[in-house]
């Protein structure tokens, strides 16, 4: 890239508080549309398992307060900084319902804007409040960040000497995602409905007060999220005509979709959907041969199109936008030290879903999951599937056992009512085998869970 070009990149950040992969077309659906999302998966990166350590969101994920901490001190060094860095945010989402005190003035410095928006069938598309998200995005860009217009040669040269500085950038928007109950624009609800209807479904047999449990209409809430995003897309590379642009879009956690596809079919082991946040990475910079027309290509040495699959945790999505934003790692890896070979990939991640009551493990071809028995439950196995001392067995027959520890795996066998193991194949959506006969993994998987969280 010529030196006479601004080298000041513009990091845009996306996130979405509840996005399920499962309804996205790059990790697997072959229905939803979602052409923005496929195409920067196409020209960028997309890593497969970007693991939710609460997929409930009892609790935010650790990269919220860090990356408000990380404009904060931006937009605290001096006042122009203000239009250097912003976020803007869902006036409805969780992350505004869980900011405060402290927080709350540091978001406050970080010039963070709530963005308001309207819900239901009766709605317009363009009320919604993504769409509108996306609609303020687009203004701060065309007064902070160059015009989003065609440019050419001339103009990229002629701006390079208005970068005063090589210091990010950064804008961040954060949605809901697909907020429960699901509603979108009537219009738009119906856009998949037909498809449904040739699985045997009958329309007009379901009120509309059901809508909002259906699965046609996540998927048109999220295909009207994709349209969206379109727009800021389109603007992104223009952008990167004149200055390095970077876009991160992530999930803080997904969603449990148990027919995502048209029909009535669950498929088994979906579960493991829930857990699991999209995350992609996309860029693009100014380059001129010659005279020849503007283009724009990637920096780093990241092949378009490539699909990443080491085991990344929440402190590691904090790490990117450090890094990306040229500030120091506080903690965690960013995603570019892993597929650059400079971080040693995890060999498991541990996860909690506090409102449903699963925790597991996730290893690379493997899933482990364990569920704290619901209050009352007749008969609480310890987690090694043992009976507790006096529990009567089968026959009724109360007896006394040995509760020394158990040596051999064989000896723990897995309790399908209270825990799971599924090895996972290449393609996510085959989540079929539950592998109740790998005991030697179930063992291994127990301990790192007993290790690293609380018992149940």
């Amino acid at each position: 890239m010529s030196s006479e070009f601004p080298t000041s990149p513009l990091v845009v950040v996306v996130s979405f508080e509840r996005l399920a992969v499962a309804a996205l077309g790059v990790y697997g659906n072959q229905w939803v549309e979602t052409p923005t999302v496929d195409q920067l998966a196409f020209e960028g990166s997309l890593f497969e398992q970007l693991i939710s350590h609460d997929p409930d969101l009892g609790r935010p994920p650790a990269w919220w307060p860090r990356w408000i901490d990380l404009l904060a001190r931006r937009c605290s060094r001096n006042d122009a900084s203000r239009t250097q860095h912003h976020m803007l945010v869902e006036a409805r989402s969780l992350f505004v319902r869980q900011l405060s005190g402290e927080l709350e003035q540091t978001a406050g410095l970080a010039g963070m804007e709530r963005v308001e928006g309207e819900d239901g069938l009766e709605a317009t598309p363009s009320g919604f409040p993504f769409p509108r998200l996306i609609g303020k995005a687009l203004s701060w860009l065309e007064e902070h960040a160059g015009d989003v217009g065609d440019v050419g040669v001339g103009d990229i040269r002629a701006g390079a000497s208005d970068s005063g500085t090589n210091e990010a950038q950064v804008l961040w928007l954060h949605s809901r995602g697909v907020p429960k109950p699901w509603e979108p624009p009537r219009e738009l609800a119906e856009l998949y409905f037909e498809d449904f209807e040739d699985q045997g479904w009958a329309l007009d047999e379901i009120e509309e007060s059901e809508w909002c449990e259906l699965w046609p209409v996540y998927g048109s809430y999220v295909s009207l999220m994709d349209h969206a995003l379109g727009g800021l897309v389109v603007a992104l590379k223009r952008i990167s005509q004149r200055r390095p642009v970077k876009l991160l879009l992530v999930g803080a956690a997904g969603e449990l979709v148990e027919s995502i596809h048209p029909g009535n079919e669950r498929l088994l082991g979906l579960e493991a959907m829930s857990f699991r946040a999209p995350l992609l990475f996309w860029e693009a910079s100014p380059v001129i041969e010659g005279d020849q027309p503007l283009a724009s290509q990637a920096t780093l040495p990241l092949p378009a199109g490539a699909r990443w699959r080491p085991l990344l945790t929440g402190s590691d999505v904090a790490a990117t936008v450090e890094a990306l934003a040229g500030e120091a790692i506080a903690d965690g890896r960013s995603i570019f030290s892993y597929v650059l070979g400079e971080a040693e990939p995890r060999p498991y991640v541990a996860f909690d879903a506090t409102v449903r009551q699963w925790k597991g493990v996730v290893a690379p071809d493997a899933l482990y999951l364990s569920q704290t028995p619901p209050p009352g439950h007749a008969q609480r196995r310890r987690l090694d599937g043992q009976r507790a001392a006096g529990e009567p067995d089968s026959d009724g027959r109360a007896e006394d056992f040995d509760d020394s520890p158990v040596a051999t795996s064989t000896a723990r066998p897995l309790d399908t009512s209270t825990e799971r193991l599924h090895l996972l194949p290449d393609d996510p959506w085959l989540l079929l085998n539950e592998a109740a006969q790998s005991q030697d993994l179930v063992f291994e998987m127990r301990q790192f869970l007993e290790g690293v969280t609380a018992p149940a």
